[in-house]
């Protein structure tokens, strides 16, 4: 399938494990800002490790957003009982504001249109975030309480009724510094998903 051309100089294209280490350094630079919003340089995004990233690439969709042969945009997606649980959208801070981030989105549900629900979430302070996801038709569903400093903000967009009660209840990739057990059921990955977003901030999503 073709890429997505944004703005007759960006493509909007699948991304492979070959992409991986690109794709790590983007997201330290993009996660800088969340870091600062919330106190803390410990997060996932930034401690995350090459080989870490690649792993994630066994579960996940990646989409790459090049520039000149640069890239300078990725988000992530996997399907899960019905649910297409979409994380880490990120945008080199010289690009933001100019709807790439949106591009992401829209492109990411167009390859997971067998999907009866989408599921994302971020931190309560990151207030572009929330207006993106709002612009694109997600609502809250759900607020976590982490830490004095912290809420992670879940948010849904509905396609087919009733998906949310078939099942979901993963809600977010493996924490990435768990270690991966292949072929795992849905109830152990879950369990792990679950544990994992109680000790950290998993995908705190920079402002596209």
């Amino acid at each position: 399938m073709c890429g997505v051309v944004f703005m007759n100089k960006v493509d909007i294209e699948p991304a492979d494990v070959r992409d991986a280490g690109e794709i790590l350094d983007l997201q330290k630079l993009a996660y800088r800002t969340e870091a600062t919003i919330y106190d803390d340089y410990r997060i996932p995004p930034l401690m995350q490790t090459h080989e870490e990233m690649e792993a994630d690439f066994d579960d996940n969709l990646f989409l790459r957003a090049s520039h000149e042969g640069k890239i300078i945009g990725s988000v992530r997606g996997r399907l899960s009982r019905g649910t297409c649980f979409i994380g880490r959208l990120i945008v080199h801070p010289a690009h933001q504001g100019k709807g790439l981030g949106a591009s992401l989105m829209n492109e990411i549900e167009k390859r997971f249109s067998e999907a009866g629900r989408f599921e994302l979430f971020t931190g309560h302070r990151s207030e572009g975030n929330l207006r993106l996801y709002a612009g694109l038709g997600y609502r809250v569903f759900k607020r976590e309480r982490i830490s004095e400093a912290l809420e992670l903000v879940y948010l849904e967009k509905i396609i087919l009724p009733g998906i949310r009660d078939q099942g979901s209840g993963v809600r977010s990739p493996v924490h990435p510094t768990q270690k991966r057990q292949p072929k795992a059921g849905i109830s152990a990955v879950a369990k792990r998903n679950r544990a994992g977003v109680r000790e950290w901030i998993q995908e705190l999503i920079p402002d596209p």
